[in-house]
């Protein structure tokens, strides 16, 4: 059972959040070109391929299968971006697609905008009260990586950070570090607040799940979040040719290179899953996953 944090840890996670966006805010101070732009990158290197793609796609929704190694990259990734380790990630997101936009989703914006945005990182107490947040995905805790990652989590981000202010001094620990994980920390509790607030809706869904074509375009596709709540097993999460789905790019090279198969995807036509890149013969079936 992974007990839900105490005190002690709320303290802690209050004063490093707001470290982070002092260090942010500190980072315009120390501006430099280079140190931006590639705070940009990690940014998009950390939220699309490693929580997008790895731990929302890969590990939650089971989309899509790929080697060993590809998993390791992409679960190396999602841990830069210092949203937990996988087991813990994907046991919040599954409950909140069982109860999506309910009295007992975690982060639903009918409790309050800064409530789905920030507030509800601090409702540990509530959250443990839930018998399904409190016992971890067995299909999670079964797979040997993702108990690796799950244990070494803190090793990997906070290492990453020390790494980070050593090898580029201040001006790269604020940009790299600071700056880019507070990006990365909004862009992704935006589609908790935001993406159940406004937008476009495709589909009639009794959440409050909205698309948002635009936002889509940096956060990997995870804006078209009222087509991803229609289709939650799909590794595409666009419906329609414009709409920008980064993640879903990234999972087809993956596949062109024989490197993904098993690729399930909503097709518009038929108006089904479709799967893309059939299991290769030679690969052992996996054990059954959860949702």
């Amino acid at each position: 059972m992974l007990k839900p944090p105490g005190l002690l840890f709320l303290g802690f996670a209050a004063a490093l959040l707001a470290a982070l966006h002092a260090g942010a805010f500190a980072a315009f101070f120390h501006f430099e070109a280079g140190f931006f732009l590639a705070a940009l990158l990690l940014w998009q290197a950390t939220g699309i391929l490693g929580v997008s793609v790895g731990y929302h796609r890969l590990l939650n929704h089971r989309s899509f299968e790929c080697p060993r190694p590809i998993k390791w990259v992409l679960l190396f990734l999602a841990g830069l971006a210092g949203q937990l380790g996988p087991i813990r990630w994907v046991r919040v997101h599954r409950f909140h697609h069982a109860h999506s936009d309910t009295d007992l989703d975690p982060h639903t914006p009918r409790r309050g905008f800064w409530f789905a945005h920030l507030a509800w990182l601090f409702q540990a107490g509530r959250r443990g009260n839930e018998p399904a947040l409190q016992e971890p995905p067995a299909d999670l805790l079964a797979d040997p990586d993702c108990r690796f990652f799950e244990r070494a989590y803190p090793f990997l981000f906070y290492g990453s950070l020390a790494a980070i202010g050593w090898g580029w001094g201040w001006a790269g620990f604020l940009w790299l570090g600071t700056f880019r994980l507070a990006v990365t920390l909004h862009s992704i509790l935006s589609i908790n607040s935001v993406g159940h607030v406004f937008g476009r809706r495709d589909f009639d869904l009794p959440d409050d799940s909205w698309n948002l074509r635009l936002w889509a375009a940096f956060t990997g596709g995870e804006a078209l979040h009222n087509n991803h709540h229609a289709h939650p097993r799909s590794a595409r999460f666009a419906c329609r040719p414009w709409e920008p789905d980064a993640g879903w790019l990234a999972i087809r090279s993956l596949a062109a290179l024989g490197l993904a198969w098993n690729v399930r995807y909503y097709d518009p036509v038929t108006g089904s899953l479709a799967i893309l890149r059939p299991r290769p013969q030679s690969i052992p079936l996996p054990s059954p996953a959860g949702t």
